[in-house]
């Protein structure tokens, strides 16, 4: 079980900002297993979130829509239907999208007796009363080929991604082309398998792709992927692989499940994440920008993490999908086999006046005050010279900043406080805690900020 340090000033988990809400969102509370999925604006200044539940004693689900209205919110359940020869089973609902005039596209997969555990393809498209059109989604294979299931993830614009396995193979990724009723499978030369979990409209025929890769020789580790997709030349390009904390040694499976803009051109992400050695799923909110070049620069990480208690995170967390920089997934508690549903809303992070933010790579991230090289250390940085010392261990000991208002303190620590840190000022700097995270290896991370008034700060970039 993981465990958290309780602090009077900052009830929240370690590695989260402190501006982090946590919010359950389950579709009864009668019970039964929420499994929040997707999530895009509903062009009234709401949201729309898609999901699939369980009835308690069940096993059969249910596609379930969230919808926000200016007086409230209402769930609503929809299933595929059945029809002669066809008896569905479950509904899986992965990814919405809003149309004018009320209309929406849902896509997922759903299951029948016929087709017995494999999932088929679903796309509605139409008001949430369910009478619009409902489509099978399964892409074509070779001759001799038979497609198992397929799962249908995400879509935006005139595009819906997903993945598919067939007899001969596991692992597979399609685009499908709303307008022309068309599939192209998603490859890239070295995978050995691939999912396409999240898709952006950057508008005209551009696209971008959010998933997972796995490459020949590296069977077993994944990494997430951005690429760009061009519906009309039928091409990727600016293909990029990220691991969480941009740290292999430590991170086996990366996975980028949703998408969304950022509002400045670059993307906000969410997925998973699991340690080398490890089980344990784990998820993360993430900002890409748009470099210069036309590709995707480097990522910045904040951990996702559920507090089941003040001291204790839920044993399992996901990231499935996000919106502005809120991220929904499902979250379970220790000695419980019930999924909850929540979202997570991240407050957008400010500057502090006269500070540089970390560079292109790092817009409107919070990730980051000052980045450590090494143990000991002792630099000049923009903000002018500080050192670090620790005794015994490198999460403790006494630090020292000074020629800048906020860096300009002590921060002690002992074991007890694990990687919390108090900043006691030394000339006009507010005291407040101070958390680092060393990115899963001690001899690199970040320190955040957070003041009295609860807020975090950035104050600038190393040398």
């Amino acid at each position: 079980m993981k465990k958290h340090l309780a602090l009077s000033l900052l009830l929240l988990p370690l590695l989260a900002t402190a501006e982090t809400q946590y919010e359950t969102l389950n579709f009864s509370d009668e019970g039964g297993s929420t499994f929040l999925t997707g999530i895009r604006g509903n062009n009234e200044g709401g949201i729309i979130m898609t999901g699939v539940y369980t009835p308690p004693g069940l096993s059969n689900t249910l596609g379930t829509l969230y919808r926000e209205f200016d007086n409230g919110f209402s769930w609503t359940t929809l299933d595929f239907p059945s029809s002669s020869g066809v008896t569905v089973t479950s509904t899986a609902f992965y990814g919405p999208n809003v149309l004018d005039g009320g209309i929406m596209r849902l896509v997922g997969s759903y299951k029948t007796e016929e087709n017995g555990e494999y999932d088929l393809g679903l796309f509605y498209e139409g008001p949430a009363n369910a009478t619009g059109t409902w489509a099978t989604l399964l892409p074509p294979v070779e001759e001799g080929e038979t497609v198992l299931d397929t799962i249908a993830h995400s879509t935006h614009g005139e595009l819906i991604v997903g993945n598919f396995d067939t007899d001969l193979a596991t692992g597979r990724a399609f685009i499908y082309d709303i307008e022309e009723d068309t599939y192209t499978e998603l490859t890239r030369e070295g995978a050995v398998s691939i999912t396409a979990y999240g898709i952006w409209h950057n508008g005209g025929s551009d696209y971008t792709i959010a998933g997972g890769v796995s490459m020949v020789g590296n069977e077993g580790l994944s990494e997430a992927y951005l690429v760009d997709w061009n519906s009309e030349t039928q091409t990727a390009s600016n293909w990029r692989t990220y691991i969480y904390a941009d740290n292999p040694a430590w991170v086996a499976v990366t996975h980028f499940n949703g998408i969304t803009t950022d509002g400045n051109g670059g993307y906000n992400l969410t997925g998973d994440w699991i340690g080398v050695g490890s089980e344990q799923n784990n998820a993360f909110f993430a900002t890409v920008p748009r470099v210069t070049e036309g590709g995707f620069g480097d990522a910045a990480w904040t951990l996702i993490a559920y507090p089941y208690t003040d001291e204790e995170e839920a044993e399992v967390t996901s990231g499935n999908s996000v919106y502005e920089w809120s991220v929904i997934g499902i979250y379970i508690l220790p000695d419980s086999s019930v999924t909850n549903g929540y979202m997570a809303t991240l407050t957008r992070p400010y500057l502090v006046e006269g500070a540089t933010p970390l560079g292109q790579d790092w817009y409107a991230s919070w990730l980051g005050v000052v980045f450590v090289r090494s143990w000991p250390w002792a630099f000049q940085g923009d903000l002018g010279w500080f050192y670090g010392g620790f005794a015994g261990n490198a999460n403790t000991g006494s630090w020292f900043f000074f020629e800048h208002p906020v860096l300009d303190c002590w921060l002690w620590s002992s074991l007890d406080n694990e990687n919390w840190y108090y900043g006691q000022p030394t000339g006009q700097a507010e005291p407040g805690w101070w958390y680092y995270e060393y990115n899963l290896d001690p001899e690199s991370g970040a320190f955040y900020f957070f003041s009295e008034d609860g807020q975090t700060v950035i104050v600038g970039q190393d040398a």
